[in-house]
Formats: C-alpha cells, sequence, structure tokens
C-alpha cells in the first residue's frame, strides 16, 4: 500500500484510503442509519478524517452530525493559567450539552492519536488530577451512557507524526526516515485497509473473535494466571462470568464495535478472588500524562501496593482518586501482552 506524501512536514495517505477508513467506521463499526445522531471527537489533526467519516454518515442518512475539536495544548494552558478556585468548576453549559448527547442517543465516535503525546507532561499533578476529576464527574451521564451501550460508540486511531516519533522511541526502535508513514503501513493489515473490501474483511474478523469468545464461555475455566518479567497474578472468574469479543450492541440489538482495531476477547473476573504481582509492560496514559514501568501488588481483589519507574505521582494520584479504584477492575487480556504468558485453570 502506498502512501501520497504532501510535504515534508506531514506525509498522509491519500484520500481514497481515508475515505475506506471512513466507510468502515460509520457503516461497519458504528452502523450508522437513517435518522441518527453522531457526535465526532477528535484533535484538529484529524479534521480530514473527520469530514470523510460526517460526510459518508449524511450519505447513510443521519439526522445530524456535529464535531468536536479538543486542543491538549489548550488544556495545559487552562490548567496552569486559571485561577485556583475555577479548576473544579464546570459550567451549566457544557453539563447540559454532554446531558443531551445521553438523552437523546448520539452514537460517538473518538479518533485517537495526540498532536502532542506528552504535552501535560510537566503539569502539576494535584491541578491536573482536580481538572480531570471535576470534568469526569459532570460528564458522567454521557460516559455512563457509552458504558451501557445506549448507543452505539466507537474509539478508533488514526496516527499523527508526534504519535510515530514516540512510538519508535519508547519502543527502542531505529527511528525510521518516515515514522507517519512507516506507522500507518503497520496499522493497514491491522484495519483490513489492505483487502479488497476493508469493511467485509473487519466484520468477518469481529464475527471470528466472537465465535472464539463462545467457545471459551463454554469451557468455564475457574481462574486465569498471568505471568512473566515481573508479573505473577491469579485472576478468579465467577461461574456465571461469559467470555465476549468487541462485537456489541445497544439495548435494542443494533450492533457495533466500539473499538478499531481489536483483536481481543475479554472476560469479568471476580473482584474478592485477584492477587499477585502485576507489571505493565508498556507505557501507559494516566490523568493526561505516560506512566512508565507500572506495578501493582493485589490481594483479595485489591491494591495494596504500586508503583513506578516514571509519573508514580500521577499513578498514585489515581488511585487515591475515587473510591473504589484500587479494586480490581475487569481484565482485558490485551493485559498480557509484551511477554507475560497466560495459564488458564479449569
Amino acid at each position: 500500500m502506498k502512501l501520497t506524501v504532501i510535504n515534508k512536514e506531514r506525509p498522509m495517505v491519500c484520500d481514497d484510503i481515508l475515505t475506506q477508513y471512513a466507510e468502515l467506521l460509520i457503516g461497519t463499526c458504528l452502523g450508522i442509519s437513517k435518522g441518527m445522531r453522531l457526535r465526532i471527537c477528535c484533535e484538529t489533526l484529524h479534521r480530514k478524517l473527520a469530514r470523510l467519516t460526517a460526510i459518508e454518515a449524511w450519505r447513510r442518512g443521519a439526522r445530524e452530525v456535529v464535531v468536536q475539536y479538543t486542543d491538549p495544548l489548550l488544556d495545559k494552558a487552562a490548567i496552569v493559567s486559571m485561577d485556583d478556585v475555577w479548576l473544579d468548576d464546570v459550567s451549566e453549559f457544557i453539563r447540559d450539552e454532554y446531558g443531551r448527547f445521553a438523552k437523546d442517543g448520539w452514537s460517538s465516535l473518538m479518533i485517537m492519536g495526540e498532536e502532542d503525546p506528552e504535552a501535560l507532561e510537566d503539569v502539576e499533578s494535584a491541578r491536573l488530577q482536580r481538572y480531570d476529576r471535576s470534568r469526569s464527574i459532570e460528564f458522567k451521564p454521557f460516559l455512563s451512557a457509552m458504558a451501557t451501550n445506549a448507543a452505539p460508540w466507537c474509539l478508533a486511531a488514526e496516527p499523527t507524526e508526534a504519535w510515530a516519533m514516540w512510538v519508535f522511541t519508547a519502543s527502542d526502535r531505529a527511528m525510521p526516515a518516515d515514522p507517519l508513514s512507516t506507522l500507518w503501513e503497520v496499522l493497514f493489515p491491522i484495519l483490513r485497509l489492505d483487502r479488497p473490501d476493508p469493511s467485509s474483511a473487519w466484520l468477518a474478523n469481529v464475527l471470528s473473535l466472537d465465535a472464539k469468545a463462545a467457545r471459551m464461555t463454554k469451557l468455564r475455566f475457574d481462574s486465569l494466571r498471568f505471568f512473566g518479567s515481573g508479573t505473577d497474578i491469579t485472576v478468579g472468574l465467577s461461574p456465571s462470568s461469559c467470555w465476549k469479543s468487541c462485537l456489541s450492541a445497544t439495548r435494542e440489538g443494533k450492533r457495533f464495535t466500539p473499538n478499531i482495531p481489536s483483536e481481543e476477547i475479554f472476560s469479568t473476573p471476580d473482584a474478592r478472588r485477584t492477587s499477585g504481582r502485576v507489571t505493565v509492560t508498556r507505557p501507559v496514559r494516566v490523568m493526561g500524562v505516560m506512566v512508565e514501568g507500572a506495578w501493582f501488588r493485589f490481594e483479595k481483589g485489591e491494591v495494596v501496593e504500586s508503583g513506578a519507574s516514571r509519573n508514580a505521582e500521577a499513578l498514585a494520584g489515581f488511585l487515591a482518586s475515587e473510591i473504589g479504584v484500587r479494586r480490581k477492575r475487569p481484565r482485558d487480556p490485551r493485559d498480557a501482552r509484551g511477554g507475560v504468558r497466560l495459564e488458564l485453570i479449569g
């Protein structure tokens, strides 16, 4: 698959590939049809893909499409500059807007890929925590609607140059001459954009994953044991636990896939039966900053110790920020990547 270089600063994939991607997102991942409403959220670097997805949604009969652009650098300026008393404040206008998105059943597409992956690195963690927490509380109705599949939603990846450079740097790989194009080339087969019909190929993939999840459910494993470098943790399962793929459905039975790419199947643990130590083998974003070398020790489903080699204070602040966050959350098998092995116990 060839990339078209628009300029030396910003190489991009050609428009026909982005158009195919938009069709995949709107048609197969979200299932937009006549009369539906769609909210698209992304940084300004993604405006071409946002525009193409909006056009595709209208082509399929969408009633309304709203694009909301985010800017982490503007968020940083707000957190650093605003009066301390306003860090915990969110206007009724913003609160009501997100409430209406939830109440009126808007579908959501979030295009992920940062202009600056480390934009919030040097922000004071206490101010960042207050700013983030207040907005999480005010947006809760909208986030709850997504969590309960009240309407279709999807997180989709689109690489940026800064993200591509960060990926190669963080993984200790040689920096290619054109990191953005190289990252796109990695993603093409994962997103099925290298196939004659990407939408059909993606649907076939998720249906295959769903069949594998159904087979795992029938086996009724008692627990999962993850072990590898720095990790040896056992996660107990409930007798009623089911395995799922990324194939989801709304309450009315409308099918959608909430993230792309996705190759996982997953289940829900018994929160009381998790014990051991787990090491996160790759950097993760916590409260806007990148945490590296994170580790946790669980006893009876609760984090009793934790740490990190970088930005440990952000991780500690996150663990202390909400009631129950130290309690074991549903295990995503993607956590087993990076050299960790999985043992299924019947």
